[in-house]
Parts: C-alpha cells; sequence; structure tokens
C-alpha cells in the first residue's frame, strides 16, 4: 500500500472524513485494506474528534494512514477538503466512517473510468442497511436525461460520496467542497462537476454499503440547516440553464423530508406557524 510519504504517488487517495465515531472508523478503514486495488493512501480527515479517534488510527499504523486533525468541529464539508488538500493519488475517493466499501470497488471505479471512451470522475450503486445492519434495498438510479449536467440539475441520483471516485485535479479546479452549505453538500459538489464538463461513468454494482446511522441534530432532521442551504443553492445556481428543474426538485425533496423526519417536520411545522403569525401582525 503506497500510503507513506516518501513513497511512489497512489493511483488513488481515500479521504475518510469523522467526528467521534472511532468504533465505526476502524470498520470503514478496514473495507479500504480489503481492496483488490491496493495502489492507494488512507487519508482520516478528524473533524476535532473528542474521543479515542487518534488513538485508533494510530494503533492502526501511522505508517499506513496519514491522520490530520481539524482545530474545532467545522464539518464535513470542511473534512473533505483537508484530506484532498494533502492527497498525492491521481484520483480521491471519499468515504464516510460509518459506511463500508466491497473489496472491488476501487478497481470497477478505474476500470470504468479508463474505458474508452474515458471519464473524469465514477459513482457505483449502493446498498442502504438499518443502523443495525439489515439491508434494505439496492440503488443505482439512471440519470433521466443525456445531458448530465440536465440530470444532476434535475435530481442528486449519484447518492452520496462514498460512491464516488474523481480525479483529484477536477477537485481543485471547482474548489473542492463548499464550506459554506449546511446541507446538500455532496448534490452541489456534483453539479459544479458536471457544469465543468467533467465526465461521470457508474458501475451498476453494490460496491458500497450505506448505513443509515442516527445521530442527533443531524442535517436530515434540522429543516433550519436544509432551508438555509436552499437559499443558498437557489442564488448559487438561479443562472443556470436548468434552474426550474432544480428548483423544482428542492421543493420536493422538503416535502418528502417532512413526511420521513419527525424532527423535520415539528421545525418546519414552527417555521411556517412563526410566517403565518408574523403577517397576521
Amino acid at each position: 500500500m503506497n500510503a507513506s510519504p516518501g513513497t511512489a504517488m497512489p493511483r488513488v487517495s481515500v479521504v475518510i472524513p469523522t467526528f467521534n465515531r472511532c468504533k465505526l472508523l476502524v470498520r470503514a478503514i478496514a473495507s479500504v485494506r480489503a481492496q483488490t486495488m491496493q495502489d492507494l493512501e488512507i487519508i482520516v480527515a478528524d473533524d476535532g474528534s473528542t474521543d479515542a479517534t487518534a488513538d485508533s488510527v494510530a494503533a492502526l499504523g501511522t505508517d499506513t494512514i496519514r491522520y490530520v486533525k481539524l482545530a474545532g468541529n467545522r464539518g464535513g464539508n470542511a473534512a473533505r477538503n483537508a484530506g484532498i488538500g494533502i492527497a498525492q493519488g491521481e484520483f480521491v475517493a471519499f468515504l464516510d466512517d460509518d459506511d463500508v466499501w466491497e473489496p472491488g470497488k476501487l478497481q470497477a471505479q478505474l476500470d470504468a473510468v479508463t474505458a474508452p471512451p474515458g471519464a473524469d470522475w465514477c459513482r457505483t450503486g449502493f446498498g442502504i442497511y438499518a443502523a443495525g445492519g439489515r439491508y434494505e434495498r439496492y440503488v443505482f438510479m439512471k440519470p433521466p436525461f443525456q445531458d448530465q449536467h440536465k440530470s444532476i440539475m434535475n435530481d442528486n441520483f449519484i447518492g452520496g460520496t462514498s460512491s464516488i471516485l474523481v480525479k483529484r485535479e477536477s477537485l481543485e479546479a471547482i474548489g473542492g467542497f463548499d464550506e459554506t452549505l449546511p446541507a446538500l453538500q455532496d448534490w452541489d459538489l456534483y453539479i459544479r462537476l458536471t457544469a465543468h464538463g467533467c465526465r461521470l461513468s457508474g458501475v451498476d454494482a453494490m460496491l458500497v454499503r450505506y448505513f443509515k446511522t442516527y445521530v442527533l441534530g443531524s442535517v436530515s432532521g434540522s429543516f433550519s440547516r436544509y432551508k438555509a442551504a436552499e437559499a443558498l443553492l437557489r442564488r448559487k445556481y438561479r443562472n443556470d440553464p436548468y434552474y426550474r428543474l432544480f428548483d423544482r426538485r428542492l421543493k420536493i425533496i422538503e416535502l418528502k423530508r417532512l413526511f420521513k423526519s419527525r424532527p423535520f417536520l415539528r421545525e418546519a411545522l414552527r417555521y411556517y406557524g412563526g410566517r403565518v403569525y408574523s403577517r397576521k401582525r
């Protein structure tokens, strides 16, 4: 594994953002080490953990893992950008600390991006699992249009970042993740990649296990964070030729979350109730 400084440049840099989930982090790292393609480096981007994360990483061997710790808890976007900033690989792959890769994930993606006509980034299918490990369903959404940018403006058909592999130069060209966004960061990254002309390929196979880990105060359950992200994204893409598709999808996402998340619904009722009250006054 070409992971330590001073060795030959690795083909892939694996960036794992983490915060106070050292046990899950160890599981995620094990799935990277089990990859059939081992020309890689592992970068753990610690977003200010206060648990035993640093000790857990050290116990796994600092000769094969590059560890960077951010000052304070700045969010997943900042952690991923910190990892990108020190990455040496031609490609960067992201793995959330509570997700797991299947052994052939990276090799399948490298084969896909290098196959004619070539691509700048690649996604895979993923299985969704309950927090306890029960398998629920497989997801690999087909883009609705031939135009990849139009498709991603219409909907995030890719999913979370644990399924993507991207050329490092492409990430650097668009400035990485937007650290001002409190939600929908993955969708925003995909929009900017396609707008930049980066060609996407895909592997229709279940190569990622996505676990629905519940975290108190999570983005999915926060209406205020969603509305803040929504406002930022509307301003960012209002001049995009496919803005109407994007605007419609934002409204659909909000409606779906109202039905799926009780904390989201309660906060939304307070928000809209307050607006009605202020108008009456």
